[in-house]
């Protein structure tokens, strides 16, 4: 039971990686968020700007989607087949991303009025740690 339970919450939190690295890989333009730190609509900021902040999203919802097709292919080939490798693979991934992911969007918070949208990466966080400890304890 904890260990279908493990797969459901990889899952889960596979399934915001995905969301967010398409919104990302297909934003026309920044977040609201991100206009917010900048303090500029979206026709205030110049081209070359434009072109820099849909380039590091577009890198940034690239790096979400790798790691959650890494994510899926572990959890669908070593957690269902209960691979000694899988749960800490797992868990290493979402941690090298969503730790500094977190602390970055921490960090724009304190310095600007905006409000990125960090409970999405502390869930992530919450569900992996979840699923960590059902694997390990199944």
């Amino acid at each position: 039971m904890l260990h279908g339970a493990s797969i459901c919450f990889y899952l889960v939190g596979t399934a915001m990686l995905t969301a967010f690295g398409l919104r990302y890989l297909f934003a026309s333009k920044a977040m609201p968020y991100h206009l917010v730190a900048v303090g500029k609509s979206w026709i205030e900021i110049d081209d070359g700007t434009k072109a820099i902040l849909l380039a590091l999203m577009r890198c940034a919802g690239a790096a979400y989607l790798a790691v959650s097709v890494a994510s899926l292919w572990m959890v669908l080939v070593g957690l269902v087949q209960r691979a000694s490798w899988a749960n800490p693979a797992l868990v290493s991934i979402y941690v090298t991303l969503l730790v500094p992911v977190t602390l970055v969007m921490l960090h724009v918070r304190r310095r600007t009025t905006a409000r990125p949208p960090i409970n999405a990466s502390v869930v992530g966080l919450a569900l992996m740690a979840i699923a960590c400890c059902c694997e390990w304890m199944s």
